[in-house]
């Protein structure tokens, strides 16, 4: 069901636009982050809610895999907006970008998602994350 489907240079363009997009981005706003401790100002409540986000986003990309391999579209949405939404209150901003293309991209009815995009591109992006986070917390 999600085949890419290069129809058109139109279609063609439009990928690599959105691709490119993707790279532009840093894979952790570390000025966000920073907000988040200074708000939370506690280290241990800081240090388990990036621990409760790095578990419960590794859940949601389980999520979105499970629902790509099942074709389950509407499971593949809602697992991808919930990444998107929480990805983006930690300053993921590509992991969420990454999310929103998915949610967008279904809700659009298109089926220019395929399974080198989840693996690659998404569940990859989650891995940098998770070092970069890790980095950060024990710089801080």
């Amino acid at each position: 069901m999600y085949e890419l489907q290069q129809d058109s240079a139109e279609e063609v363009a439009k990928e690599t636009i959105v691709f490119t997009s993707f790279l532009e981005l840093s894979t952790l706003e570390c000025q966000t982050i920073q907000d988040l401790r200074a708000m939370i100002d506690d280290d241990l409540a800081f240090s388990d809610l990036i621990t409760v986000y790095i578990n419960s986003a590794k859940i949601l990309i389980d999520k979105i895999q499970e629902a790509f391999i099942d074709n389950d579209t509407e499971n593949l949405r809602i697992a991808s907006h919930s990444l998107k939404s929480t990805s983006a209150s930690v300053g993921a901003t590509k992991l969420s970008q990454i999310c929103k293309f998915v949610e967008q991209t279904i809700r659009e009815g298109e089926t220019t998602i395929t399974a080198e995009f989840i693996n690659d591109v998404l569940v990859g992006e989650y891995n940098l994350l998770v070092q970069e986070i890790k980095t950060y917390v024990t710089a801080y």
